[in-house]
């Protein structure tokens, strides 16, 4: 999930927007899809009313068949959550996470800037006929028929994009509060929140990851521990833009994607300026 893009932070939460906006006016498509840093003003407009949800996140993701190369959906499947990622510092690029009570999924869209159709805390629908269930690193996707034989899904066109995927209000999104112990797979794809963490010392003076090497270290994994000594990967994009901060050195709390990749749980902090408070002394 680390394909990766820079972004700019000219427009704050303040200024939110929804999908029926952009729909209004297909010419900021292109802005969306090449405009790398850069966020427009978006005149806000009323929220689209959203379908009503035929089946959970759980139950889309139990429609998967492993060994299939990609499960299409067929019939009406339809799914509503709350997006729970933000692409706007570049710890992402063309996907998104949504999450409802049962679960999240992540979401390969074939578009950048996805926080201006769809911001963090905002309902959306997604109609998923004919598109495509699949399995990376032993993670359940969401996507579109692939055209490489490595990845059982490719990425939903972005035309296809705001006819299948609705943007409806802002309803806001509280991380869920857990340990390292407690980061269980069935969390994965969810905003979560870690309190009384600090990054390992043999790491103290690092960067979050690679930006002038970003070509060839796409990512790089940092390690969070806790009192108990339990420890859990961060792992960020050499192209956010964050890539090369130095990380911080006291204790407190982190608010984070958590991801899996096998059999190993995987922060993505989403933005380091509102997300990561390691102010306190170290333990």
């Amino acid at each position: 999930m680390f394909s990766n893009l820079f972004f700019s932070d000219s427009q704050t939460m303040k200024n939110r927007i929804s999908c029926k906006s952009l729909l209004l006016f297909p010419f900021l498509l292109a802005v969306i899809s090449c405009g790398y840093n850069k966020f427009e003003p978006v005149k806000q407009q009323p929220p689209v009313d959203l379908p009503a949800a035929t089946h959970t996140i759980a139950d889309l993701k139990a429609m998967y068949k492993p060994g299939s190369k990609g499960t299409t959906i067929s019939g009406e499947v339809i799914i509503r959550g709350v997006v729970s990622t933000s692409d706007r510092q570049g710890s992402l690029y063309r996907t998104m996470d949504l999450q409802d009570a049962t679960g999240g999924i992540e979401v390969k869209m074939g578009m950048a800037n996805l926080s201006l159709l769809y911001p963090q805390g905002y309902e959306v629908a997604i109609k998923c006929r004919n598109l495509v269930l699949g399995q990376y690193g032993d993670v359940i996707n969401l996507g579109f028929t692939s055209i490489d034989e490595k990845y059982e899904t490719g990425f939903i066109p972005d035309l296809m994009v705001p006819k299948v995927m609705l943007c409806g209000r802002y309803v806001g999104i509280t991380p869920q509060l857990i340990t390292i112990e407690t980061a269980h797979r069935n969390l994965s794809n969810t905003l979560v929140q870690l309190n009384e963490v600090q990054f390992i010392e043999s790491e103290l003076g690092q960067t979050y990851a690679d930006p002038i090497n970003k070509n060839s270290i796409s990512a790089v994994n940092r390690t969070l521990i806790d009192k108990q000594g339990h420890t859990i990967v961060v792992r960020t994009s050499s192209y956010a833009l964050f890539a090369g901060k130095k990380i911080p050195q006291g204790s407190g709390s982190v608010v984070a994607l958590l991801t899996y990749f096998r059999d190993t749980p995987q922060l993505v902090i989403l933005d380091d300026r509102t997300d990561i408070k390691l102010t306190n002394p170290r333990f």
